[in-house]
């Protein structure tokens, strides 16, 4: 057990599997439990690494920041973000990783499955130089590349994932916290002061770029068609709620592809993201994991209805306990994402029709729900859904949406 939690808690976190024989599980254990708490152990990275990495970092033309999600795990968003004004770079992060940087800092581009924010393209083309920091840069078709051409600088706290999926330039491992306050004090010693005139100018390039990308999305952040368009529910949401006292999650698929884009985040950890296992469902689980963490948060899971004919009953568990979560249910009636693949089965047998009534559901599972068809009543539906969660019961909201197939996708050069 002791190996079991430093093996959980220390280097690269996650869970444990431990296999005890039945006989030695029943057995009575004689003696006094001597029980000591085990500490987390982390590793501070090589001064020369350190020195070599800056040296690269203030040298490239274009720099670029990677976060992942060790970011979040060494609570070492502050440090990224003063890294990022200290250089200055613009920061992209991975899917897990959204949230490192809250999204409203100027310097955030977004985070990356299939979709991602047109600025996240366009600055990690022009990139020299790319510090990937509390990241596997594990190759997956849920998250961010690095397009060949660049320079690679990997932190990690773990070396099995140095050159594992990218021949690096260099590597400094140990854990993020750590490497970020070595890096940021090398960056003091070896730039001095000065370079606000770049700051400024790198802010007003970033913010420039996100507004010509959000303007080319206006037609769908504002729709008033029906069934409704899943970027207005997003918009919605984000201006109704207090996103700096929210915990979101979006499920698999579309609604994994559509939320991360544009939603923006204001605070660390405000963010589960997840996908590259695909699973439809699990968004649910974790939504309300979250909420027995983080009571006094609103924890939101976006699911579409495939999901939840996959989980759904599992709302039940929320009503019994008083986890109250919010659910948003995006229903089109079909399983968009796999048109291509389902042609077949699609034209004999319907294979891609899911119909159903959710909200309904959820009622009959003694959860509060309200189904949602013209634009007009989104917000009203949501401040209710917000009430209920309030008082300490879950709330499902469904809203009838389009197929909707608008992706933010802009391909990666050199992947």
């Amino acid at each position: 057990m002791r190996r079991a939690y430093h093996a959980m808690r220390s280097g690269k976190g996650g869970p444990v599997l431990i296999e005890i024989p039945a006989e030695v599980w029943e057995a009575e254990y004689e003696g006094e439990l001597d029980y000591a708490a085990v500490k987390v152990q982390r590793a501070a990275p090589d001064p020369d690494a350190v020195k070599t990495a800056v040296r690269m970092l203030l040298k490239a033309k274009n720099p670029l920041l990677l976060a992942g999600q060790g970011v979040l795990y060494a609570e070492a968003s502050d440090r990224l973000s003063a890294l990022a004004e200290l250089i200055p770079a613009p920061v992209v992060t991975t899917n897990p990783g959204k949230s490192a940087i809250p999204e409203s800092h100027p310097l955030a581009l977004g985070a990356s499955t299939r979709s991602r924010p047109k600025m996240f393209t366009e600055f990690m083309a022009k990139a020299d130089l790319v510090l990937a920091i509390g990241s596997s840069l594990t190759r997956t078709p849920f998250g961010p590349g690095v397009p060949a051409g660049k320079t690679i600088i990997h932190s990690t706290n773990d070396a099995a994932d140095i050159n594992k999926e990218y021949r690096v330039d260099h590597a400094v491992i140990g854990d993020a916290a750590l490497v970020l306050d070595a890096v940021i004090a090398e960056v003091g010693r070896q730039k001095g002061a000065g370079g606000g005139n770049a700051l400024a100018s790198l802010k007003e390039e970033v913010a420039a770029a996100k507004k010509g990308w959000l303007a080319e999305w206006g037609k769908h952040l504002d729709s008033e068609e029906m069934p409704i368009n899943q970027y207005r529910v997003i918009r919605d949401l984000m201006r109704t709620v207090d996103r700096d006292d929210v915990i979101i999650t979006h499920d698999s698929g579309s609604p994994r592809e559509q939320l991360i884009p544009f939603w923006e985040t204001t605070a660390p950890g405000s963010y589960m993201g997840w996908g590259k296992s695909t699973q439809l469902g699990y968004g649910l689980g974790i939504t309300m994991g979250a909420k027995l963490a983080a009571p006094d948060k609103l924890c939101v899971n976006i699911m579409g209805d495939a999901a939840i004919g996959m989980t759904g009953m599992d709302i039940e568990t929320a009503a019994r306990n008083r986890i109250a979560i919010l659910t948003v249910v995006f229903n089109n009636g079909v399983m968009a994402a796999e048109r291509d693949v389902l042609e077949i089965s699609t034209k004999k047998y319907g294979a891609l029709t899911v119909g159903g009534n959710y909200a309904k559901v959820a009622e009959g599972l003694n959860v509060a729900a309200t189904r949602v068809e013209k634009p007009a009543h989104i917000v009203p539906a949501i401040k209710e859904a917000v009430r209920v969660t309030e008082s300490g019961a879950p709330f499902l909201l469904e809203i009838v949406v389009k197929e909707g197939y608008d992706f933010s996708r802009y391909p990666l050069a050199g992947l």
